[in-house]
């Protein structure tokens, strides 16, 4: 193994699953070593790590994290004291992203609160916890997450609250990039299309609209030595729906009302209560990650979630 490999490390933010894991896996592959954060460490993340680690050559720690919790932050500067040499990528992919359309008139304060919370607040906190590291690199990177039209600030009808959440991150982006040139950081942001939640973690290309691997591409890019002279870019990856230039009424699923994050469930012919963590979507067949009380969280069919009567996300 070549000495260099692994002594620089990535910041993944909710890096253990969907893109995150993309990413986290990607940069892994090109030498540098990950700490990839989640709300909920477990058996089934430290397997992984474990099992990233082993085929790319690097360290991977995951580390429990939480955008809307400042209390969170000191575990990740604990961890990368004990474990890092160097931080020099900071890859912001953390942020809820409600499922169920809302008019912006009926987005309740609590709901934006969250999604500020864990798409603008939570990122910028920790990159400023982590500027002293990608300044002493001198080559420092920071990568933020949005979606199409996060950079034009473009409306998005049923999802505005979310866009306006991403358009705002556009902006940090940009002002990231022009107050840190001088310590030879860059700040860039990929803006992909709607990924299928079973594309998320997949390894291969998208042929009409992007997979993980695609976003991990380019995140990839923006993290490497090739992007020095690249900054404050606000790139869209969106070639099936370019077209339409906004995603307007696009939708997920052709399902009505997927179930948000956070909501109470109860399984088919199971009396346990359940949290929704997750939902991936293949034409009109749907699945949830549900997290019982004790346990990892496990995959199952939309058909045996039920919602119980009354429950809202945190």
């Amino acid at each position: 193994m070549h000495s260099e490999r692994g002594e620089a490390w990535g910041v993944v933010t909710a890096g253990v699953h969907g893109l995150g894991r993309a990413i986290s896996e990607r940069l892994a592959a090109d030498g540098l070593s990950v700490m990839a954060t989640t709300r909920h460490p477990g058996a089934a993340s430290a397997a992984w790590a474990a099992g990233v680690s082993e085929q790319s050559g690097v360290l991977v720690r995951v580390v429990a994290w939480d955008p809307a919790r400042p209390d969170s932050d000191a575990g990740v500067l604990e961890r990368l004291r004990q474990d890092a040499q160097a931080v020099r990528v900071l890859v912001n992919n953390a942020g809820p992203f409600h499922r169920r359309r809302q008019p912006l008139a009926d987005v309740a304060p609590e709901a934006l609160a969250q999604l500020w919370e864990g798409n603008v607040a939570g990122g910028m906190r920790l990159t400023q916890q982590l500027l002293p590291w990608l300044r002493a690199r001198g080559d420092g990177r920071i990568v933020n997450l949005g979606c199409v039209g996060s950079g034009a600030a473009s409306g998005w009808t049923g999802r505005g609250a979310y866009a306006a959440a991403k358009a705002a991150v556009a902006s940090l982006t940009r002002t990231w990039a022009l107050e840190e040139a001088p310590y030879g950081i860059t700040a860039n942001m990929v803006c992909p299309s709607d990924v299928h939640a079973r594309d998320k973690e997949r390894a291969d290309f998208g042929r009409h609209r992007p997979h993980g691997a695609d976003v991990a591409e380019l995140v990839a890019f923006f993290a490497g030595p090739g992007s020095r002279f690249v900054t404050g870019q606000v790139v869209e990856m969106a070639f099936g729906d370019r077209p339409r230039l906004k995603p307007g009424e696009r939708t997920l699923s052709p399902a009505a009302d997927l179930l948000p994050q956070g909501a109470q469930v109860r399984l088919a012919r199971e009396s346990e209560i359940y949290e929704v963590v997750d939902v991936r979507t293949e034409g009109a067949a749907v699945e949830y990650l549900v997290r019982p009380p004790v346990g990892e969280p496990r995959w199952v069919a939309g058909s045996r979630v039920r919602r119980l009567v009354g429950s809202s996300p945190p």
